[in-house]
């Protein structure tokens, strides 16, 4: 029996990928989930956005990452079902050092071997209109991803059911 601590994305996947090889799996769920990193990255699957200087076998890996995540935009039922999709990031400059910042990463995402565009204001209001109209500029990085957290967290304790898993809710674990 293999106990995994955590139903985030990662310990569902984890968990789905060990049924899948035969394995019996139990996973523990804090009932008091807030502030987890499922939630906080929104559902983004954007290397180049997050990619830093210092952090090439990071980057490398969440490239790897990528990739699987556009073998997953085949799976029609998995898309609908988790709200994968492939769309593009902005990121947005409202004073003159976030501009900076943003040139920086310009450049460093192009020594990578990929081709952002900036934006002006107007440029990027066309494309979100709904956003503060003080913004400088913006970086406009195409083929990223994104799911719907509570959609993929759904879907996966669904199909992990299923494999015969058992998911704990637990307030606190006092012994293993």
């Amino acid at each position: 029996m293999i106990a995994i601590f955590g139903s985030g994305i990662i310990g569902l996947f984890i968990a789905h990928k060990l049924l899948k090889q035969g394995k019996q799996v139990k996973i523990f769920e804090y009932k008091n989930n807030e502030g987890n990193s499922t939630d906080a990255s929104v559902g983004m699957l954007a290397p180049l956005i997050e990619a830093k200087p210092y952090e090439k076998k990071l980057f490398e890996l969440m490239l790897e990452s990528k990739k699987m995540w556009d073998n997953f935009l085949e799976d029609k039922k998995f898309k609908l079902e988790t709200g994968l999709k492939k769309n593009s990031s902005l990121v947005i400059a409202q004073n003159k050092d976030e501009e900076e910042s943003i040139f920086f990463k310009k450049k460093f995402i192009e020594k990578l071997g990929f081709y952002p565009k900036i934006l002006n204001s107007q440029q990027t209001q066309n494309i979100e209109p709904n956003l503060n109209s003080n913004i400088k500029c913006s970086l406009f990085v195409e083929n990223n991803n994104q799911t719907n957290p509570e959609f993929l967290k759904f879907y996966l304790k669904r199909e992990i059911k299923k494999m015969g898993a058992e998911i704990f809710v637990y307030d606190q674990i006092d012994d293993i």
